[in-house]
């Protein structure tokens, strides 16, 4: 083998494969749970846990000691200031090469 000529060789190695997956005790009975049980089965489950919460809940009510009350924690009444469609962001793209420069001298996006 001389020093001045050009030599290929292939060198194998073996992939390095990363399972991501976690396995916390959790997400293998989870996993297990889907692999074992049908969708009528999961469903029929889910109704019985809801059921129970809510049974859970009407006896709280009932049993409370005197003076003390459940607060009822339901969905927001307004969309979040970041996810609203109608802040002055949506409205940016929408405008003009100098009116963007205005609002950004200015704080105003209208041009006034």
């Amino acid at each position: 083998m001389a020093c001045d000529t050009d030599q290929l060789r292939r060198v194998l190695y073996a992939p390095t494969v990363f399972d991501t997956t976690p396995k916390t005790l959790g997400s293998l009975a989870d996993r297990n749970r889907d692999r074992n049980l049908g969708r009528y089965e999961l469903d029929k489950l889910q109704q019985d846990r809801e059921l129970a919460r809510a049974e859970s809940r009407d006896y709280l009510k009932q049993n409370l000691p005197s003076g003390m009350s459940t607060v009822d924690v339901g969905p927001p009444a307004e969309r979040p200031w970041f996810r609203s469609t109608d802040t002055i962001n949506a409205n940016l793209t929408q405008l003009t090469p100098q009116e963007k420069t205005n609002y950004i001298m200015t704080g105003d996006s209208h041009g006034g």
